[in-house]
């Protein structure tokens, strides 16, 4: 039956097949349960929404900006404040960024905003990035902190109650089609070939590449690097920053992210239907890589995530 079953939805996805399908005479790579796969892939939607919509989750950022070394600035949500939060305490201190990039900050009394459980007074925060977790200053449903990006510094602020958050509708997805879950060689380099990403807002990112994934659609040959922080260590799982010719018009058009588990017996499963949005599609005041050149796929990659415009 099951065999009977794939004969039947190859025939039906052939029969619907417009002239330009990249997918025309390939047929299933590896068959299997088909209709457990769409379940699963629908699965995997719903839990990533649920992370999004999470009180941590990429839309409960409210404010962000950029940070000088050699610079004091005056914290709040007083409209003369240099670093302007959109919620919280008029004055909430003085932060200062000396010459080398070390952040202290010098808290007013009574503000009610605390630092590791304790009202904040005198203290030095450590930026998130290359591994390191923020000092975070909390102030009712918010957080403020600091975040080291290549070689930018600067602020975030994030609200469990942010309008994006309790507001957001969902993502819109290409249907899933399990032709776009493609089995790809897996080729690795002999060593990590240093790379440089740049970010959305155009900051260099060190990365290295592992190896990369070699894949053919209709008959046309296809290879995607994958990437990974230069300052993490070297994961077994791979994470693919990708573009395709859908990419400014029905997907973001800086990337899309896909990430595979961990190469077997020198292939490598790219599930194209779980090709999601990065963070800063769906936020403004988050900083992502985009991808490299050499991940912009002369294809169009009609699986995964689409890209609508998020109001805030």
């Amino acid at each position: 039956m099951k065999g009977a079953f794939l004969l039947s939805l190859a025939l039906m996805l052939a029969a619907c097949t417009p002239a330009n399908d990249p997918f025309a005479n390939d047929a299933l790579q590896h068959p299997y349960d088909v209709r457990q796969y769409q379940r699963d892939v629908e699965q995997w939607r719903t839990q990533r929404l649920a992370r999004l919509r999470g009180p941590q989750g990429w839309l409960s950022y409210v404010g962000s900006g950029r940070l000088e070394a050699g610079t004091t600035y005056s914290v709040g949500s007083a409209p003369d404040s240099d670093v302007r939060l959109p919620l919280g305490p008029e004055r909430v201190g003085r932060l200062s960024i000396d010459a080398a990039g070390k952040a202290t900050i010098e808290g007013y009394p009574g503000t009610g905003v605390t630092l590791n459980g304790q009202p904040l007074r005198g203290a030095t925060l450590q930026p998130a990035g290359d591994g390191k977790e923020a000092s975070r200053l909390h102030f009712g449903s918010a957080e403020f902190y600091l975040v080291r990006i290549g070689n930018v510094l600067g602020w975030r602020c994030r609200d469990t109650n942010a309008a994006l958050r309790r507001g957001f509708r969902g993502i819109e997805h290409f249907p899933v089609d399990p032709r776009w879950r493609v089995v790809a060689r897996w080729k690795p380099f002999p060593r990590p070939a240093p790379a440089m990403l740049l970010s959305s807002i155009g900051t260099p990112l060190p990365a290295v590449a592992p190896g990369e994934a070699e894949f053919e659609v209709g008959g046309r040959h296809y290879r995607l690097q994958a990437m990974q922080d230069a300052s993490e260590p070297l994961s077994p799982n791979l994470f693919f920053i990708f573009t395709d010719l859908t990419g400014g018009r029905e997907t973001f058009g800086g990337a899309r992210y896909l990430n595979a588990s961990a190469p077997r017996d020198g292939e490598v499963v790219l599930d194209f239907n779980r090709a999601q949005n990065p963070p800063c599609a769906l936020s403004r005041h988050v900083v992502c890589p985009i991808a490299p050149a050499v991940n912009r796929l002369e294809l169009r990659v009609t699986a995964g995530e689409k890209y609508q415009f998020v109001a805030e």
